[in-house]
């Protein structure tokens, strides 16, 4: 497999998004996605943008839409180094350094790939000398790759690209399964649906036999370790972190952090447990009291931050009927109400303990927890094939990059 080093130059027209003036909202519409380092995750492709723009946003800025099969790399910033294959046609903002791949000399997929491996190389390219991390367009144009014949480049390309395509279609697997959950509890204890006898509470109306009750009746909350930066690590103990938990909750596990410094027994959680986000760094406040289970996790301890409240269930509260109530519009109502801060947004413990709701039979509740229960063993069966798919994918990646191992 004979290779040759290559600048991104030479294989591609080289595009700096920009944004434009936010001073004009008629920029701003629905006509094109504009992708920021937001919108990515580690995932390969960008389904949706929290913005777009409108036609006269994209004819503004025409000359740099981004045509399916470019690849965006971000260079600015904490996210710097974020990749994303570009499926439909694109605008991004400044952060991000874009290629055009000329078809003729290089596979897109295999030059999404290159720019996977090189997360690491990038952050500290646009390290030198500068408060802000950056990677201009001339730095970017000038980095250079292995580059093969374009069979072998292609062959790498679906190689890797299967085994992004099985993560994707687990990935899938277990939304639909939690959204299968989600409405299953809005049908029985939101909606009410085929209830017809009622009683009357300081909720309002609620079905017969219910009882109107706080999650301080059930529940505590603690908060978290307020850790030193100095001690965060690569490995160590998995230190669950406000970047776990998903706006309207769920958990993302490639965003775990590692942690060597001194703890307590209160800073320890387990598999299984529930955790509430106490912080919110954004205006929107999805994040802000939204709950995430924490999943199956290679270590015997797991740790979390002060951004984020454990739940102490001490009462043998039904687990998957309190983290379907921590995710209801009513529940996210009520806490958000309680947020302090004018740029970093907080609750106090009273926000989520205070919370009224009707509490169901216990058959019901027993019901659901066993649907539930069964729903998230297949998701767990799913992260663990996840996990495993994603470090096969991480370990063949630079091998097949650097022609280490030949196809």
């Amino acid at each position: 497999m004979t290779a040759k080093q290559v600048q991104i130059s030479d294989i591609g027209k080289v595009i700096t998004g920009k944004t434009p003036s936010t001073k004009n909202p008629e920029y701003f519409g629905t006509k094109i996605p504009f992708l920021t380092p937001s919108d990515i995750s580690e995932s390969k492709h960008v389904h949706k943008t929290e913005r777009s723009l409108s036609e006269s946003g994209m004819k503004l800025l025409s000359n740099i839409i981004l045509p399916p099969n470019s690849i965006a790399v971000s260079c600015i910033g904490s996210d710097m180094g974020k990749t994303v294959f570009i499926k439909e046609n694109m605008i991004t903002n400044q952060q991000f350094n874009s290629i055009i791949p000329n078809s003729d000399i290089i596979d897109p997929e295999f030059l999404y790939y290159f720019f996977k491996s090189k997360r690491s190389f990038l952050r500290n390219l646009g390290a030198g000398g500068s408060a802000q991390p950056i990677v201009k367009k001339s730095l970017f144009e000038e980095i250079t790759l292995l580059l093969f014949s374009l069979e072998s480049q292609r062959q790498i390309g679906k190689i890797l690209s299967k085994l992004d395509t099985k993560i994707q279609n687990l990935q899938n697997q277990n939304r639909i399964l939690e959204q299968t959950a989600q409405a299953i509890f809005q049908s029985w204890f939101v909606d009410f649906d085929g209830v017809t006898e009622w009683d009357d509470s300081e909720l309002g109306k609620i079905p017969k036999g219910w009882k109107p009750k706080k999650l301080g009746d059930f529940i505590s909350v603690e908060k978290g370790l307020s850790y030193k930066g100095k001690f965060l690590s690569t490995s160590g103990i998995p230190l669950v972190n406000l970047g776990n938990i998903e706006k309207n909750g769920g958990f993302i596990g490639e965003k775990i952090k590692h942690y060597t410094g001194e703890f307590k027994t209160k800073h320890v959680i387990s598999s299984g447990d529930i955790v509430i986000a106490n912080t919110d760094i954004t205006q929107d406040r999805l994040v802000l009291g939204s709950p995430a289970l924490i999943p199956p996790l290679d270590s015997k301890e797991i740790i979390f931050t002060h951004h984020i409240f454990a739940v102490r269930n001490n009462s043998g509260f039904r687990k998957y009927f309190l983290y379907y109530l921590l995710k209801t519009q009513n529940y996210h109502q009520h806490v958000t109400s309680y947020a302090m801060g004018t740029t970093v947004l907080a609750i106090p413990k009273e926000a989520v303990l205070d919370f009224q709701f009707g509490l169901p039979n216990d058959d019901l509740i027993n019901k659901f927890d066993k649907i539930s229960s069964d729903i998230h063993e297949s998701l767990f069966q799913n992260n663990s094939a996840i996990h495993t798919l994603t470090k096969t994918r991480d370990t063949l990646l630079p091998k097949l990059m650097s022609g280490e191992i030949r196809v």
